[in-house]
């Protein structure tokens, strides 16, 4: 991933609204509305050869991955 790429997600991650998490604090934002707002900014992460967001997010060092299991289905933040 060269370092457009990275200053363009981080852009992205800027862009979006942020959740505050019991016990994890401020700043955290749901990869269900990252994933789309990758999309929309032009940056495939399929295209560039990762199956799955988490996979791209994790590789790009870039993010902490938080994974809140309290609910039935685990939903996912980055940080």
């Amino acid at each position: 991933m060269n370092n457009d790429t990275l200053q363009e997600i981080i852009s992205v991650y800027h862009s979006l609204q942020k959740d505050s998490l019991p016990e994890k604090g401020e700043g955290w934002v749901n990869m269900a509305k990252f994933g789309p707002a990758l999309l929309k900014a032009g940056i495939d992460y399929k295209g560039m050869g990762y199956e799955k967001l988490y996979e791209f997010v994790s590789k790009s060092g870039v993010f902490e991955v938080y994974s809140d299991t309290s609910c039935k289905v685990p939903v996912k933040y980055i940080k």
